[in-house]
Parts: C-alpha cells; sequence; structure tokens
C-alpha cells in the first residue's frame, strides 16, 4: 500500500460462490501481490467453500504473500463454521501465525 499498490478485494462469500465457474478466480486469488478477503467465515460452509478457502490461505501463507483477512469471528467461532474440525483448526493457525491481529471494537 505504501508503494501505491492496490490490494485485490473480494468477500468470502463473494468468492466461495464465483470460485466454481470462473477458474481462473482461484489462481488470482492465490497470486495476486495483496488480497483483501473480507468477511471470512459469512461464506455459506460447504464442503467446495471449505476447501477453496483453507487453498487460499495455504497458499498464501506458504508463498508469504501479504493478506488482508476481515472477520467478525474469534479464531474458536470460526474453526466451528468448518465441518471439517482440523480444516477449521488448520486454517486460523496459519492465519494466527502469519498475521498481526488487530481488533476493532
Amino acid at each position: 500500500l505504501t508503494n501505491g499498490g492496490k490490494p485485490f478485494a473480494i468477500g468470502a462469500e463473494t468468492f466461495t460462490r464465483r470460485v466454481i465457474q470462473e477458474r481462473e478466480l482461484m489462481s488470482k486469488v492465490c497470486s495476486v501481490r495483496l488480497l483483501l478477503l473480507d468477511d471470512l467465515g459469512k461464506e455459506r460452509m460447504t464442503p467446495t467453500a471449505e476447501s477453496a478457502i483453507f487453498e487460499v490461505v495455504r497458499e498464501r501463507y506458504d508463498q508469504k504473500l501479504p493478506t488482508i483477512y476481515t472477520t467478525n469471528f474469534s479464531p474458536s467461532t470460526l474453526i466451528k463454521r468448518f465441518t471439517q474440525k482440523e480444516t477449521g483448526e488448520a486454517l486460523a493457525r496459519r492465519i494466527r501465525e502469519g498475521a498481526e491481529c488487530i481488533a476493532f471494537q
């Protein structure tokens, strides 16, 4: 942002809805220089949505790409949104390890 870059911004619900039909969307979201993934946890958690969200978080974490996540959920509540607890825990761990949390009240 300080160098004039703009993030690619997308809502988590919009992303999970569009990713099935727009194959290039996953690649773009995983590789843009700066991503803003808004309202994480508000998406309808289908197996496809869970897999897509986890893939984005994992890929960006592994590539050390800057990502801004916004959510109204605590990590423990976000974990409960996933049908597979292990996936939710892995997602929350990657976000915690690779992020600076800023809480707004």
